[in-house]
């Protein structure tokens, strides 16, 4: 028994579903996964029926992050593929499948499911790509940008799974619109080999529902509260005590070097804090100390610099300190400057001269404009004088993370190795390197 449309239903009547991924790379033979997901049932006219989008955790580094714009922290809490795999089967049996360059989205899928043992049929779908060749529409570009933009097709969100599935869909409509004009009424009219699958032909895999997606990642009221936000709260109302408080805020600097607290970090700091009875008012004192004298330490050259604000601003975030706040420390700042000592334990250029160090991930920052590659930021780690490493050992002294959140093997190692790590932004800006 076959499942599916009847390809002799009129064109403009036929539901299909347009699928776009986003993924870790380009070879799903490999080791790159998919990260986000989008299928868009939709009609020719233009309609569309329901939608389906997800981001997707592959545990592992998520690749150039300047393109696709997913971040390690965007997928945390997002389900792994195994966790929609059934999901997706119930989007995509007994339809056609439609995309721009198909085969990639397809490609990727087959690889996901046999991962997980199992073996998708063979899919019937449609690529936009060549559909308009097949239809006898000159289509001037290969790209879904540039083929919108020549038929007027709407873009939005270039480069999210439910931006480009919409874009697609959009440019199905039109090229399907096309076939009816020129009196191609059906599927079976088209030149395409469509052979539907029998239902039992499809893993029998559960649904779970779940679904996160790029919306609820980066909206903030679905956000969990800051770790150290967390942290100050769990701490008791007050304390009488007066001990040193040098060992939570040595502790503050680790913490902080990559710019992101980690639950174990949080959980290590509320014990230090609950050791030296820090009460919750005492421990935002601290804090506040602490990025004031970080203020203080950017404006020793009488300037802050956007690369300078920026990793201000990344601590104040850290510490659930508002801009507003920031903003005023640097005002006093500049003209108390002189009489500020800043925190001990801050790292400079002299301290990393010298050391081992790995880098992983695509790079996000720029110099003049230029993405730097990785041969440029190993030659930039070497004129400061650090030994470039390719791996991560015991031995290795700084794991440099592109992404702070980052998945990577390297970085899973570096975690388990206890090897210390730093955000890009901030290694870059020790050794003196200009950032934009």
């Amino acid at each position: 028994m076959e499942a599916g449309p009847d390809l002799s239903v009129p064109l403009d009547e036929l539901v299909v579903s347009v699928v776009d991924v986003e993924t870790t790379g380009l070879y799903p033979g490999g080791h790159d996964r998919i990260i986000e997901i989008a299928v868009v049932r939709a009609k020719a006219g233009g309609e569309i029926i329901d939608e389906f989008e997800t981001l997707i955790n592959p545990n592992r580094d998520l690749g150039p992050t300047h393109i696709h714009g997913i971040m390690a922290a965007d997928v945390q809490l997002a389900p792994s593929f195994s966790d929609v795999a059934g999901d997706i089967i119930e989007q995509l049996q007994g339809t056609i499948a439609v995309g721009h360059n198909i085969r990639f989205d397809l490609a990727f899928l087959n690889s996901e499911f046999e991962r997980l043992g199992f073996r998708l049929p063979e899919i019937p779908s449609i690529c936009t790509l060549r559909l308009g060749p097949i239809l006898g529409v000159k289509v001037p570009a290969r790209s879904l940008r540039e083929c919108c933009k020549f038929f007027g097709v709407s873009h939005h969100a270039a480069h999210s799974a439910l931006g480009d599935a919409r874009a697609a869909a959009g440019l199905y409509s039109l090229l399907i619109e096309h076939a009816i004009s020129s009196g191609i009424l059906t599927l079976s009219d088209i030149d395409l080999d469509l052979t539907m699958p029998a239902l039992d032909d499809w893993p029998n895999i559960s649904v779970t529902g779940r679904r996160y997606a790029r919306k609820q990642a980066s909206d903030p009221t679905t956000q969990t509260l800051s770790y150290l936000s967390k942290l100050v709260s769990r701490l008791p109302a007050a304390s009488e005590s007066d001990m040193q408080f040098i060992e939570y805020l040595e502790l503050l600097d680790r913490a902080l070097e990559d710019r992101i607290v980690t639950d174990e970090e949080a959980e290590g700091l509320h014990r230090v804090a609950e050791e030296f009875g820090l009460g919750r008012d005492k421990v935002i004192e601290v804090h506040r100390s602490y990025l004031n004298a970080l203020a203080v330490v950017a404006l020793e050259d009488g300037i802050v610099t956007d690369a300078e604000r920026r990793d201000l601003i990344a601590v104040a975030n850290a510490l659930s300190i508002n801009q507003a706040t920031l903003d005023e420390m640097l005002e006093i700042a500049r003209t108390v400057t002189s009489n500020v000592v800043a925190t001990e334990g801050s790292t400079d250029s002299h301290e990393l001269s010298g050391l081992s160090v790995c880098l992983t991930g695509t790079s996000r920052c720029y110099i003049s404009g230029e993405l730097i590659t990785r041969a440029r930021a190993f030659a930039l780690a070497e004129e400061a004088g650090l030994d470039v490493q390719k791996g991560v050992t015991k031995n290795l002294d700084l794991l440099v993370l592109a992404d702070p959140h980052s998945m990577s093997g390297k970085a899973k190692k570096a975690r388990e190795y206890g090897v210390r790590t730093m955000s890009e932004e901030v290694f870059w800006r020790i050794i003196g390197v200009d950032i934009d």
